[in-house]
């Protein structure tokens, strides 16, 4: 399975956006740990996320998200 992770020192960009509202497919631009670009394309909204740290998580609860939280980790 490909790896792909995010370094803090890149820039992260997205197409396919509107105002506030989200329109798929949606491509998301990132980093390697080379700081090579590495785009990845969305064709719909995820429907299970696993969320990590306890902001991240209050960030979903907050935009009504928790039906779609599957599983979390961090400090409460």
């Amino acid at each position: 399975m490909k790896k792909k992770t995010l370094s803090v020192f890149c820039a992260a960009s997205t197409s396919s956006t509107s105002g506030n509202r989200t329109e798929y497919p949606l491509t998301v631009t990132t980093c390697d740990y080379s700081q090579n670009p590495v785009q990845e394309t969305y064709d719909k909204a995820p429907e299970r996320v696993w969320v990590q740290n306890q902001n991240n998580i209050e960030i979903m609860l907050k935009l009504g998200l928790a039906d779609k939280i599957v599983g979390a980790c961090g400090p409460s």
